[in-house]
């Protein structure tokens, strides 16, 4: 009888156990081949390792959601860039020197069909999303602009709640503050529940208001065990603060000529 009961009270506590979520392995790809990326997701943290480099250009791109943080990485030059994650954006204080700007509100307003799929052995949901960047008057990054993502998600990895701010590359700082230094804020509307992307078009509408759509997908997903350092910043890499100090160590200095030593 107090077997029972113990193997009873076994039963329930595993029952009411988070599931641990497994690491995964994505290969996204685009049509027609022109892009592929390899994409690994551990608990609140995700590589993606770009399918092609360009001199200055970032090759792996880590989303550090329990640190607030997204890191461009170079591996060609071992620099990275540190870049803010939404909900960190918004709470970022001004830095010492800079003068207060504008607001930078992105406004996403998504929507369920009602539709539904299965990949992947997942359930997928057809979401659309809205979205719509604006700045006020005094702001010091002056932006407009719509876009819409239109996928199908499904809830693959719960703790990657996180997502990269919409501040543009260029106002990315870092230690060095700007002259100018704008707020953003976020506003969600309708559902908010959007899960993992396992197939995206992206539509960025321009003030002609013509749309140039872009696809991505996953074409493997499998569940495998990874090591923790792919999701952490190499040792002994160099902290850029801008994407202009990145292009500016990735470009040779030019050699001087008879005349110049003269």
């Amino acid at each position: 009888m107090i077997k029972m009961i113990r193997a009873t009270i076994a039963l329930v506590l595993a029952a009411a156990a988070p599931c641990m979520a497994a690491d995964l392995k994505l290969k996204m790809k685009a049509p027609g081949g022109s892009m592929a990326n390899t994409v690994y997701i551990r608990g609140p943290r995700q590589r993606t390792e770009l399918g092609m480099s360009m001199p200055g250009i970032s090759n792996v791109l880590l989303l550090q959601c329990d640190l607030h943080r997204a890191v461009m990485i170079n591996d060609s030059l071992k620099a990275y860039i540190l870049m803010p994650t939404d909900e960190e954006e918004q709470s970022a204080p001004l830095a010492a020197g800079a003068k207060q700007g504008g607001v930078i509100t992105v406004t996403t307003e998504a929507r369920d069909t009602g539709e539904r799929q299965q990949m992947f052995g997942y359930s997928a949901h057809h979401i659309i999303r809205d979205i719509t960047v604006e700045s006020t008057p005094g702001a010091c990054t002056q932006a407009s602009l719509k876009m819409q993502l239109d996928g199908w998600y499904a809830d693959i990895a719960p703790q990657l709640s996180c997502h990269i701010s919409m501040r543009p590359h260029s106002g990315v700082q870092g230690k060095s503050a700007a002259a100018c230094q704008d707020k953003y804020q976020s506003r969600n509307t309708g559902y908010v529940n959007n899960g993992y992307p396992l197939k995206e078009t992206t539509v960025v509408k321009t003030q002609a208001n013509r749309g140039f759509p872009s696809t991505i997908e996953v074409e493997e997903l499998s569940e495998q065990e990874l090591d923790p350092s792919l999701f952490e910043i190499p040792k002994g890499y160099r902290e850029m603060h801008n994407m202009k100090e990145m292009t500016d160590m990735s470009t040779p200095a030019t050699p001087m000529s008879h005349h110049d030593h003269q």
